[in-house]
């Protein structure tokens, strides 16, 4: 045993060189995959943990009229119900303003919230500050703003704006804000932008400013529009049904009061941030892979040259297991080294994430070490490249050098292109590039091609990735829309008086009507509640995409989205049992799956839910399980030779309103994904620099190991600058056999992946190719070597054959 330990010291010593350049490589690859899984983690939890941290309300409430149809609520009775265990209560003003640069925040748009308490720690939705401060509680022209209205109109800390504050009157008829006048008129200074735990996307805050106690008792006569209430209960889980049940008792009308459980606004938030930590694992997994095989490709050329050297280790008696023990060796300080720097590399990576809005919602922002990612992922990658490094030193502990030799075959290509009158150096270096050699001087080259190949095709996928995304949200189809516009209110009285006009518009080739955001249970082999599409095709046929299948004929059909039909375990084809969640309804109604649906996402139209999370059905059968469901949405699909402006003008005669008819709108999470900062970009970039560190590892061992060809090659005439020729013609042939296998694979594994994730995430599963990046893959791969190449080529040129050849 002392003998091996003396080898395997030896063996460090003489390749220490190749051993720091191995566990570089695998700590950088290494390092961007554990940084990858730990920025999806924390984009992934960042909200739960802002809730934590700013002490998140259970349910909202109010006392008024806050939105059409809704009931009226005695606030303070039901600040002192059972179930509530701390009440936040604060004052709303709707207003208009016009900011010192000349922005516009139209009248009714917006409110101001209010507290007749100053913010303490332990407030419910404490607001968290993004930039400046909050207000001073006894100044009345301070306010801060919510990010997502300073976002849309531009304002930053530090500029004025004149408010109009409207008196309560103008509640809920917003259409008269723009001529009532104002209680009073103040110049108020910007002084912070914060967000609250009601207020990222895709929610809509309501309550974007937020004003200091004393505005609060100053206006809280004349203009208080309505008193809002967050709650936070004994127990969420057991007294939500029970708080509702009493709210109801409260109302006016039993039912129709403002209810905002905090679970379904952080469904559509963490909706939006869980979809861009899909993106990231999604990343780990590719660098993963390609670091795993680009590992194991590194191990297969270390057991291939160690192999050298068995027949006289073996004769110096060495057992194969002995054999198997000094590679095992020699990897795991490789392995150490490595995982040493690749936890350095993910922490350093850290401060790039979370991405989008869980960046907001980060509790604290900067670098981080998810101790739980870098326990179990440095494990991994030890035992991982050890157990690399055992299997191909094992399967060449089995050989001899002298076997080796032998099955050293030459190929047929430099031969073609020497009888093709190619240069010497041009024939040299494809020879180098596509035969392994013998004795001394062999190299495993199907490894190095692979490796190569393997960061190509990662390349190749992540750019099929990137054209279907752009694909999909350039075509509102793959996300549910098939109409041009959509008018009515989805939380508004009925609108059937509108059905007759639509019918006989010329500018409307098509049409539904219905109602799209009450909510049934669905019962298969498992239950659950979704929104409920229920709608008429009064015109034309018009309705959600459908990805499998075809939309409902018939009130005993339904379309179910694709996480609603994997949640109650049925297909296309099967019966559901569907019953509506209001009480009193009649008996479960059976119904047939006729298609997988794809639902537009937008809050006002679907309750939040994602687009695999809704259902459809006729607008019969949602009166069958809601008798009194108000027809009040209605999509629309333009005549043909009507254009989107045309169009637009003429439904909004028909309607009227004061709000315009609204395009198909990119689903929220999808336009947030489309906005992601180049986190992935610079991860993706650090694996691109992976791949050239591997092909110039590659290199500069083939001109230490092949040091002795290239000898013969200077003695036979080369000149420098021939032999500089030759190991660049070697790196562009390695570049040229990775890329004929990596583009056709990695486009074939891009589309069978986007198909895979699309569906599983609600959408129409259809990939982009897009041609350009794909050729440009091409030239900029060949450069890449070529660059490479030419710095391996200086120690190259510089050989000394007389030097070298004299120890043979």
């Amino acid at each position: 045993m002392s003998a091996v330990w003396m080898r395997a010291r030896a063996e460090l010593r003489a390749r220490w060189r190749s051993s720091v350049a191995a566990a570089l490589l695998i700590g950088l690859g290494g390092g961007v995959v554990l940084g990858a899984i730990a920025m999806g983690r924390r984009t992934d939890t960042a909200y739960q943990r802002f809730l934590a941290a700013n002490n998140g309300y259970d349910v909202v409430t109010s006392s008024g009229a806050s939105g059409a149809g809704l009931s009226p609520l005695d606030i303070d009775a039901a600040s002192r119900l059972p179930q509530v265990a701390d009440r936040r209560i604060t004052d709303i003003f709707f207003f208009g303003a016009r900011t010192d640069s000349g922005e516009v925040l139209p009248r009714g748009e917006s409110a101001i919230l209010a507290d007749p308490v100053p913010v303490r720690a332990d407030m419910i939705n404490r607001p968290k500050v993004l930039v400046g401060r909050l207000p001073n509680p006894a100044r009345i022209d301070e306010v801060a703003l919510g990010f997502q209205l300073a976002n849309a109109h531009h304002i930053h800390v530090g500029e004025g704006m004149t408010v109009d504050v409207l008196p309560t009157a103008t509640l809920p008829d917003f259409n008269q804000a723009t001529t009532t006048k104002a209680v009073a008129t103040l110049h108020v200074r910007i002084v912070g932008i914060i967000v609250v735990p009601g207020g990222f996307p895709p929610t809509q805050s309501y309550f974007e400013v937020f004003a200091s106690t004393a505005f609060g008792n100053r206006y809280a006569v004349p203009a208080a529009a309505v008193r809002e209430m967050f709650v936070k209960l004994h127990d969420p889980q057991r007294d939500l049904a029970a708080f509702k049940a009493a709210l109801d008792k409260l109302a006016a009308s039993p039912g129709r009061e403002q209810f905002i459980p905090r679970s379904g606004t952080a469904l559509a938030v963490e909706r939006s941030t869980h979809l861009r930590a899909v993106v990231l694992w999604l990343f780990a997994g590719l660098a993963a892979a390609t670091v795993t095989l680009i590992a194991g490709q590194l191990q297969a050329r270390d057991a291939f040259l160690s192999s050298m050297d068995n027949g006289p280790l073996r004769a110096l008696g060495v057992t194969s297991g002995q054999i198997v023990l000094l590679g095992v060796l020699r990897v795991l300080v490789i392995a150490v080294l490595g995982v040493l720097g690749a936890l350095g590399v993910a922490v350093l990576l850290s401060p790039l994430g979370p991405l989008g809005a869980a960046r907001l919602a980060e509790p604290s922002p900067g670098y981080s070490a998810d101790a739980l990612v870098l326990l179990l992922g440095g494990v991994a990658i030890i035992l991982g490249v050890t157990a690399l490094g055992a299997f191909f030193t094992w399967m060449r502990a089995r050989r001899t050098a002298r076997a080796t030799r032998e099955r050293a075959r030459p190929s047929r290509i430099p031969d073609v292109l020497a009888r093709a009158s190619f240069r010497p150096s041009a024939v040299a270096g494809v020879r180098m590039a596509v035969e392994t050699g013998s004795g001394p001087t062999s190299m495993p080259i199907r490894s190095t091609t692979t490796g190569l190949a393997i960061a190509v095709g990662a390349l190749t996928v992540a750019i099929v990735f990137g054209s279907s995304l752009q694909h999909l949200l350039a075509t509102p189809r793959l996300f549910g829309f098939t109409w041009d516009a959509s008018e009515g209110n989805p939380f508004g009285p009925d609108l059937s008086r509108f059905l007759g006009p639509l019918s006989a518009s010329p500018a409307v080739g098509a049409y539904f009507s219905g109602t799209t955001i009450l909510r049934a249970n669905i019962t298969g082999s498992a239950t659950t509640d979704a929104p409920v599409w229920g709608l008429d095709q009064n015109k034309g046929d018009v309705a959600p995409a459908v990805s499998e299948g075809r939309w409902v004929k018939a009130p005993d059909e339904i379309v179910l989205g694709s996480k609603i039909m994997r949640r109650v375990g049925t297909h296309v084809g099967g019966l559901v049992a569907v019953f509506g969640e209001q009480a009193g309804n009649a008996a479960p109604v059976t119904m047939r799956v006729v298609g997988q649906g794809v639902f537009p996402t937008e809050a006002d139209e679907t309750g939040g839910a994602g687009p695999g999370e809704a259902v459809g059905m006729t607008f019969d059968a949602l009166r069958r399980l809601v008798p009194d469901a108000p027809r009040n949405v209605f999509g629309i699909r333009f005549a043909a030779g009507i254009s989107s402006a045309e169009g637009k003008a003429a439904v909004e005669k028909i309607f009227n309103f004061d709000s315009p008819a609204q395009g198909p709108n990119r689903p929220s999470d999808l336009a947030d994904l489309a906005r992601v900062d180049g986190t992935p970009l610079i991860l993706a970039a650090l694996m691109g620099l992976l791949a050239v560190a591997t092909l110039a590892h590659t290199l500069v061992a083939t001109t230490r190991r092949r040091a002795r060809d290239l000898a013969i090659l200077k003695t036979l005439g080369f000149s420098r600058g021939q032999l500089s020729s030759t190991m660049l013609w070697q790196g562009g042939t390695l570049a040229v056999a990775g890329l004929i296998v990596a583009i056709p694979l990695g486009v074939s594994i891009g589309r069978w992946s986007w198909t895979l994730i699309s569906r599983g995430l609600g959408f129409v599963p259809e990939p982009a190719t897009r041609l350009l990046p794909l050729v440009a893959v091409v030239p900029c791969t060949i450069v890449a070597a070529l660059i490479v190449g030419a710095i391996a080529a200086a120690p190259a040129a510089r050989t000394r054959a007389a030097v070298i050849l004299r120890a043979e």
